[in-house]
């Protein structure tokens, strides 16, 4: 077993692209040994840069009202600067690999959602409360353990839309992009924050499940509502058509 990680693999485990068997070792790992766990956040967070430019004004949003101050690090710096290297290598990716096939366009297109919720994924497992444990099932992108946990949580905070949202991110994640129509579609019709996101992961469950008519729709509301995602949603919506 390999002692060390590296970027590629954190991005592939978090996309899901790894043998089965690797991506179980990973977990484990993840949930025992400390020095590897901070490894992989330290890799997971230079491959957060990229989202950063996309998400930094959602997560203004959510920390109004937060009364803790957030270090700055120089670790943030690289991470936007390997965030700008992983756009244009997504870019170079999008030109050289043209197709209409729905699955290759999801696969394109859709990527792993930071959590900007908790900070679970950096904690003990013994620390964890079970709200916060459903959050790091998610970060580690162990869907199925993250679905159970979340359909708990939803049982007890009903409206809470950033469970919801989560809930449908892991749904999609664990291959139930039906499921995760249904309750992504409740967060991107409300007024909470994570709505833009919520909207954009929706026209990917829609394409997931190859209803390009729906996933359109959700698209051109996108670019009407000059959302976050709205380039994006421009760059697939031509994909699609």
């Amino acid at each position: 077993m390999n002692n060390s990680i590296t970027i590629d693999e954190v991005r592939d485990f978090l996309l899901d692209r790894l043998p089965e068997r690797r991506k179980k070792r990973i977990a484990e790992r993840l949930k025992t040994d400390e020095d590897f766990r901070n490894e992989f956040y330290h890799c997971k967070a230079l491959l957060a840069g990229m989202e950063h430019h996309f998400d930094r004004q959602l997560k203004e949003k959510l920390k109004k009202g937060d009364r803790k101050k957030k270090r700055t690090t120089s670790r943030v710096n690289m991470a936007i600067a390997a965030g700008i290297m992983l756009l244009i290598l997504a870019a170079a990716i999008l030109l050289i690999s043209r197709s209409g096939d729905h699955v290759v366009l999801f696969n394109r297109y859709y990527s792993h959602y930071y959590n900007v919720v908790s900070d679970a994924g950096r904690s003990r497992e013994s620390a964890l409360s079970p709200y916060e444990n459903a959050f790091r099932e998610y970060e580690v992108a162990n869907f199925t353990e993250a679905v159970r946990q979340f359909e708990e949580q939803i049982q007890i905070r009903q409206e809470d839309n950033q469970l919801i949202f989560y809930y449908g991110l892991s749904l999609l994640g664990n291959n139930q992009p039906g499921k995760a129509v249904a309750e992504l579609a409740k967060v991107a019709d409300s007024e909470h924050p994570f709505n833009e996101p919520a909207a954009w992961y929706l026209a990917l469950s829609y394409l997931r499940l190859n209803d390009l008519k729906m996933s359109k729709e959700v698209l051109i509301g996108i670019i009407n509502t000059e959302s976050e995602y709205h380039m994006r949603a421009e760059e697939l919506l031509n994909e699609i058509d």
